[in-house]
């Protein structure tokens, strides 16, 4: 599967589990629709009650 040997080929590139191969599937399978995004889709369920933004810049300030 293009998918598998994909997942293969990044983990052994950037570390063991560095994406798992439902997501390298998931990926393939969008591509194969015509969508070239690796963005995350929107979910159902609770919305993200963080502001993202702010979070980062927590971080970047204390690292």
């Amino acid at each position: 599967n293009n998918a598998s040997a994909a997942a293969r080929n990044i983990c052994a590139a950037l570390g063991e589990g560095a994406v798992a191969d439902r997501t390298c599937r998931d990926w393939f399978k969008r591509f194969r629709e015509g969508d070239m995004s690796l963005e995350d889709r929107p979910r159902s369920g609770r919305p993200l009650e963080t502001d993202i933004e702010r979070l980062k810049v927590l971080i970047e300030d204390n690292p």
